[in-house]
């Protein structure tokens, strides 16, 4: 075998490694971003679910706190449903997120009862979890403020 063969196969060797190492490593950017972006989904979905969550319960404690509560208003979920959000929560929210939404809710794990109104600020906790969330989802950075129609 020459010079001329070596370098030749040399140089082929050096491009299959070349294109199979830039191929692998843009499959794992691709699947990395792909990732991001569902996990941000999952997220939004989530957050949404929590924060209606949130919002039936903080209006529950409302009403029980004025005594002028109706059973058939109530719009929290049923204690199966809200173990299993607590449960996907726990799986793909942030702990700040999650910290907040348990604030939000109080006893989120057992059905509320008449004494939870006074057990925290559900108002100033309900307000915390959705700045948690726009500051977790970066709605309030710069970059999104440019991507915003005015």
């Amino acid at each position: 075998m020459g010079t001329g063969e070596a370098i030749a196969i040399g140089s082929a060797a050096v491009s299959a490694f070349v294109a199979v190492t830039v191929s692998w490593l843009a499959f794992r950017f691709a699947n990395r971003q792909e990732h991001i972006r569902w996990l941000r989904a999952t997220r939004v979905a989530l957050y949404q679910r929590m924060i209606n969550e949130s919002q039936a319960c903080i209006a529950w404690v409302r009403a029980s706190a004025r005594g002028s509560f109706d059973r058939s208003a109530d719009h929290r979920l049923s204690p199966v449903d809200r173990r299993n959000l607590a449960y996907e929560a726990l799986l793909f929210a942030s702990d700040e997120v999650f910290e907040a939404w348990k604030e939000a809710c109080p006893n989120d794990w057992d059905p509320l009862v008449d004494d939870d109104w006074h057990e925290a600020n559900v108002m100033l906790a309900g307000i915390t979890l959705i700045a948690t969330i726009r500051q977790e989802l970066g709605v309030d950075s710069r970059a999104d403020a440019l991507m915003r129609r005015r």
